[in-house]
């Protein structure tokens, strides 16, 4: 018997997919497939479920290859593409003479600024770069068929488990996704013969499967005044803008109005700092003599460091309403003439929005000096003692607020 499935999922917060190409615009953009549309290649997909079994089942159900005896085994379940779904409910896997509307929507996605920080507050050199990355509601659909029933419920309940989430650097706030739909059926060799591999076709058996990112800790922040989370660009109004970006509405066939996006990344950059702080302080480590400069088993650590990947901190992005804007102006003094430099002249936009929430989850337990670190990290966010975005020195970013952990509060 052979065990098919087609799988539909919509990503609730923005996706990187890599591609190993560079071109003069972007540092990092997203793989595309033959119709220049956004995909996710079947090995992501495989990987992502590979990782959560532990490494004899997941031997047994995907494989594997002994290098220094010869030995190994085949996958026992092949998967396909995650292809794009359009706003009728179809992939495309033939070659497009011309896409719609909505496909052109795709065409241009959002860009992503970074820089490193140093544990001074300032930026490290030559650490500016940007990446492309797909919008938040976007769907995608991809199929897997396997022999044995029990590999096919395995892989059913890993695609519903919290820590599923695809593509890359998943801990700073990208590739989470709910399943929106999943078709399968139970085929013998007569009807698999007759079988279309589509992501189209419609398979006989449908699932329910629900899944759900709940949050180990929840910052639930107010703005004393005004924030900027900089995009890196001006706009029609100011020189330096705070960011915002859309998200891809099925619907109305189109991208909603622009949110003010809080990103994880400025986030999780703020709180690390703060936490390696506390955490060295716990030991009596301090600037004068030997202390930690990292904490890779919280936060995670570069390709090539000593005890390099992911950490065990996941944060998620916050997409708000647009709220209070105020533009501020700002010029340049000679501190011997008093008088402004010439050209000097620029404006800030900055704005101000009522409460919402940064969700952060922790995936295992780690030294509980470090979580101790990071919770006293929490509470200076949540008391005003640790500004978060751009702009901390004129007063911008400040937050009043509570920690709430496993649902209630600290």
């Amino acid at each position: 018997m052979k065990y098919v499935a087609h799988v539909t999922i919509k990503t609730t917060a923005p996706l990187k997919i890599g591609s190993s190409e560079v071109d003069f615009i972007i540092d990092m953009p997203v793989l595309r497939d033959w119709n220049g549309l956004p995909f996710v290649p079947g090995t992501s997909i495989a990987g992502m479920l590979r990782a959560l079994l532990d490494e004899s089942e997941g031997k047994d159900i995907f494989g594997y290859e002994e290098k220094k005896s010869n030995e190994g085994m085949g996958s026992r379940v092949k998967f396909s593409s995650a292809l794009l779904v359009d706003d009728e409910d179809r992939v495309h896997e033939e070659l497009l003479l011309e896409r719609n509307e909505f496909l052109q929507l795709f065409e241009e996605l959002p860009i992503r600024e970074h820089t490193a920080i140093d544990e001074r507050g300032v930026v490290k050199d030559k650490s500016k770069f940007d990446e492309e990355v797909l919008y938040k509601g976007a769907k995608f659909r991809f199929s897997f068929e396997c022999d044995e029933k029990e590999h096919f419920g395995t892989i059913l309940d890993l695609l519903k488990s919290e820590w599923a989430m695809l593509g890359g650097k998943t801990t700073n706030g990208y590739g989470a996704f709910e399943i929106e739909r999943i078709e399968w059926e139970e085929m013998d060799d007569m009807r698999y013969s007759e079988y279309v591999p589509s992501l189209n076709a419609r398979l006989k058996e449908t699932k329910d499967l629900s899944k759900a990112h709940q949050p180990t800790y929840e910052l639930r922040l107010k703005p004393d005044m005004f924030f900027m989370f900089g995009s890196g660009l001006m706009d029609e109004d100011a020189d330096h803008a705070y960011v915002t970006e859309p998200v891809i509405d099925y619907e109305k066939g189109a991208l909603s109005e622009d949110k003010i996006l809080i990103p994880a990344t400025s986030v999780k950059g703020a709180l690390y700092h703060r936490t390696l702080f506390y955490y060295n302080q716990a030991q009596g480590k301090y600037s004068d003599g030997e202390f930690d400069k990292e904490l890779p088993e919280l936060f995670g650590a570069k390709k090539g460091d000593a005890k390099e990947g992911k950490g065990k901190l996941y944060f998620s992005d916050c997409y708000l309403e647009q709220g209070e804007e105020k533009i501020f102006d700002h010029v340049k003094i000679d501190r011997f003439t008093g008088g402004a430099y010439e050209g000097a002249l620029f404006q800030e936009k900055v704005v101000q929005v009522p409460e919402f929430s940064i969700k952060i989850r922790l995936k295992e337990k780690v030294d509980k000096k470090m979580i101790d670190a990071f919770e006293k990290a929490l509470y200076d966010v949540a008391n005003g003692m640790l500004p978060l975005g751009g702009g901390v020195m004129k007063g911008h970013g400040i937050f009043s607020g509570e920690v709430i952990k496993h649902g209630e509060k600290r």
